[in-house]
């Protein structure tokens, strides 16, 4: 299932919320019938929270099934809800905005190129895949710059034949190039989505939502 949304006028939902095939989080504060509509198109529990006070949950934290990253900025209060479905690693490197920097499913994942060595170990314990530093398309905040799921994969338009090579095999699955919120590459940024259902951006188009579908095996 796929649903086009806006949070408080924002299309780009995939800064303000993430989702795993165990839960989804997003900003606080969004109406009833807005945490209804993701609690149905996700198929999961919805979890409200802030990181660090900051509505950006998606920027600041990647998950999957196994555990969850968040920027060192999160309080103790705030992840605590987290901690009931995931293990979870406060990130102290420089490079701390987890959802913009992190690329994860339940298969693999691949960072930032600029963290530190000394996290990645950290990072793969917690979310129990392999993980490896890499960039796509030449953009370093992989998060952003891809969405992917235990299904399929997405990412900017820019990735060459090589890497789209590279990232199947990392993550085990299909993946495809597109965009999404009506020509944007960072379509990590544009989209919450997991296997079982997918928000975009209410300014995407027909052609991005068909290969949305395509890309995650959402049809």
């Amino acid at each position: 299932m796929i649903r086009l949304m806006e949070f408080h006028s924002n299309p780009f939902l995939g800064l303000l919320g993430v989702a795993t095939d165990s839960f989804t989080a997003v900003q606080k504060g969004l109406p009833a019938e807005v945490l209804a509509d993701l609690e149905r198109v996700l198929s999961v529990p919805v979890i409200e929270m802030e990181i660090g006070g900051s509505r950006l949950v998606g920027a600041l934290m990647a998950a999957n099934s196994n555990g969850a990253v968040v920027s060192y900025l999160a309080e103790e209060e705030e992840i605590k809800p987290l901690e009931e479905y995931v293990n979870v690693l406060v990130l102290g490197d420089k490079y701390n905005a987890a959802g913009n920097n992190i690329l994860v499913n339940d298969k693999g994942a691949i960072l930032h190129p600029r963290i530190s060595r000394k996290w990645v170990k950290k990072i793969e314990d917690v979310l129990g895949v392999p993980v490896e530093r890499k960039s796509i398309a030449d953009i370093p905040t992989v998060g952003s710059a891809g969405a992917v799921t235990n299904e399929g994969g997405l990412c900017h338009p820019e990735a060459d034949d090589i890497e789209l090579g590279e990232l199947r095999e990392i993550f085990g699955v299909p993946f495809y190039r597109g965009t999404v919120n009506y020509g944007s590459g960072f379509v990590g940024a544009c989209l919450i989505v997991n296997s079982k259902g997918a928000i975009l951006g209410n300014r995407s188009t027909n052609i991005e939502i068909s290969r949305v579908e395509d890309a995650f095996s959402l049809l």
